[in-house]
C-alpha cells in the first residue's frame, strides 16, 4: 500500500449539546477514550476515492478494507467510517435506515464506534477533520414514542463531540413521525468549516468549529455544488459541454481544455474539486472505467481498476453515488 498523506488542520473547539431544541451540557453517547475518536495519522481524503468489492480506493493508492460492502461510507480521521450493507439491494442503493456505524483504518480490522446514525445522513468534511451526521434513536421520544432526531458533529482532530442538538429538528409536542414522513431531516452539504442541514423548517447552517447555528440568509452560501449534473466548476471558471458521445471543459470564454485522455468516449459528470472532474470513459471493446481530469492542463487518468465494476463514491461526493462500469462487449 502505499503511504499516506496528512490531511488535517488544527484549530480550538467549543464542546456543545442539545436537546430538544435547548442548550444541555450533558454529554453525547461517545466514548472520548475510543482510538478512532482522535486522528493520530489522518488519512490523504484529496479526490478522487471510490470502493468496489468492500475495499476503499484513496487517491493515493491506499486501499482499505471494510471487510463489507457499504451502504455509506466516508473517508475522515485515520480511515473510513461506514454503515455495513444488510443485504445486496442497500449495497446498489444505499440505506436511509439508522445503523452502526463502523471504522477501519489501514491494514485495520474494522471496529463499532458506538454511533447508531442514519446511513445516509454520514458526512465528512473534506479535510477529513469533521464527521457528522443524523441519530434517530438517541433523543428523547414524543407521546407517541418516535425520538427527537439530533445532528452530531465530532471533530477528529482534537477527538471530541463537538455539538449534538436537535435545534430545528421539531420538537416534542408534536406527532414527530408523521413529521419526519413529509421532511427528512439530513446534512445536504460541508465545506471545510460550514455544514448545511436540512431541518423541519428548511436549511441551516451549522459552524463547524463552534456548533454555532444560523439561518442561510444570514450567512454567506456555501454549499459546494459540485453534483452530479452541475456542469459549471465550484469556483465558476470552467464548465462541462457535451457534445454526442464526448464532453469537454471549457473556460469563461467558451475555450476548450486539451484534454490527454485514452478512451474512445468519454461523459464527465461532476467536479470532485475546484479543478478536478470526474466522468465515465468508454474504451474500443465496449468497456468503461473511472476517469478524471485536471484542469487547466488537461491531464486524465483512467483508473483501469474500475473497468467493469460498480464502484461506490463517499456519501456527500455526487449523486447517484453508484456507478456500474461495463465490461467488455457489455450490453
Amino acid at each position: 500500500m502505499s503511504s499516506r498523506r496528512g490531511a488535517a488542520a488544527a484549530a480550538a473547539m467549543v464542546v456543545m449539546a442539545a436537546l430538544g431544541g435547548c442548550g444541555s451540557d450533558s454529554p453525547g453517547p461517545i466514548d472520548e477514550d475510543a482510538a478512532w475518536l482522535t486522528s493520530s495519522d489522518p488519512v490523504d481524503t484529496s479526490p478522487v476515492v471510490w470502493a468496489a468489492d468492500g475495499v476503499v480506493h484513496l487517491a493515493d493508492g491506499t486501499e482499505i478494507d471494510l471487510g463489507a460492502q457499504p451502504a455509506s461510507y466516508v473517508v475522515a480521521g485515520d480511515g473510513v467510517f461506514f454503515v455495513p450493507a444488510d443485504n445486496p439491494q442497500q449495497a446498489e442503493t444505499g440505506s436511509d435506515a439508522s445503523a452502526a456505524v463502523h471504522f477501519v483504518e489501514p491494514e485495520g480490522d474494522p471496529v463499532e464506534t458506538g454511533l447508531r446514525l442514519r446511513a445516509d445522513s454520514v458526512r465528512a468534511s473534506p479535510d477529513g477533520r469533521y464527521l457528522l451526521g443524523v441519530d434517530v434513536e438517541s433523543g428523547p421520544e414524543d407521546d407517541y414514542g418516535t425520538p427527537l432526531a439530533e445532528l452530531v458533529v465530532l471533530d477528529l482532530t482534537e477527538g471530541r463531540e463537538v455539538l449534538r442538538t436537535s435545534e430545528n429538528f421539531g420538537d416534542l409536542d408534536g406527532d414527530l413521525a408523521d413529521l419526519y414522513g413529509e421532511i427528512q431531516v439530513s446534512v445536504l452539504d460541508v465545506t471545510p468549516t460550514t455544514a448545511e442541514v436540512l431541518g423541519t423548517d428548511g436549511p441551516f447552517l451549522v459552524d463547524l468549529a463552534t456548533g454555532a447555528i444560523s439561518d442561510p440568509e444570514e450567512t454567506e452560501e456555501t454549499g459546494e455544488p459540485w453534483r452530479s449534473g452541475v456542469i459549471e466548476s465550484p469556483d465558476g471558471r470552467w464548465r462541462i459541454t457535451t457534445t454526442g458521445k464526448v464532453s469537454q471543459v471549457v473556460d469563461s470564454e467558451g475555450v476548450a481544455v486539451p484534454l490527454e485522455i485514452d478512451a474512445v468516449r468519454w461523459l464527465l459528470e461532476w467536479w470532485a474539486d475546484a479543478t478536478t472532474v470526474v466522468g465515465i470513459a468508454g474504451a474500443e471493446d465496449g468497456s468503461s472505467a473511472l476517469v478524471t481530469c485536471v484542469v487547466p492542463d488537461g491531464r486524465c487518468e483512467v483508473y483501469e481498476a474500475t473497468r467493469g465494476e460498480t464502484i461506490r463514491y463517499p456519501n456527500g461526493s455526487t449523486y447517484p453515488l453508484v456507478a456500474s462500469l461495463l465490461d467488455a462487449h457489455d450490453d
